[in-house]
């Protein structure tokens, strides 16, 4: 090794070169590689699987709610507004302060379909409380309307606050 800090220690390429890597008996080798080779088909039996499973799930919510083009089960149809309405998430900006509520980010979304424990959520510090129809109530529908990550929009979540007076963003 050169080099006086022990950081910054390098090894000549003499000294590299003339190192001696140890091998595993050949026995082990031929285990390990069976090992390997075994891990592998169990790797690919996954894959099947959850396959097989996404394939069963589709053909379950065919059966139970039918093609949502045709709508051979005669569902009800008609647009989202005339069923609630629509609101954008609140803005706020750094640096505000005064009054602290609970919100519910776009991040929120990432692996519930409904929230009803809002104490993992984070907070925001306002100038003043925002409107009333900015604060969330029980069977609210909210959705990921734009985010930077395409994986996010679209998302959709039923939220029950109960009594947690709680915002979204």
């Amino acid at each position: 090794m050169q080099g006086a800090v022990a950081r910054r220690r390098t090894l000549t390429k003499t000294d590299f070169l003339n190192l001696e890597i140890p091998f595993p008996p050949l026995d082990d080798q031929i285990r390990i590689a069976h090992l390997l080779s075994k891990v592998e088909g169990l790797i690919s039996q996954r894959k099947e699987h959850l396959q097989q499973l996404d394939d069963l799930l589709k053909s379950v919510f065919l059966a139970m709610f039918g093609d949502p083009v045709r709508n051979e089960k005669g569902w009800k149809v008609g647009s989202l507004d005339s069923y609630g309405s629509f609101k954008n998430g609140l803005n706020f900006g750094k640096g505000e302060s005064g009054v602290t509520v609970r919100y519910l980010g776009v991040g929120d979304f990432k692996s519930k379909a409904a929230l009803d424990d809002f104490d993992s959520l984070g907070f925001i510090e306002l100038n003043e409380l925002p409107a009333a129809d900015y604060f969330l109530h029980d069977g609210d529908l909210l959705f990921v309307r734009s985010n930077g990550n395409r994986e996010l929009v679209g998302r959709c979540m039923a939220v029950y606050p109960g009594r947690e007076r709680a915002t979204y963003s």
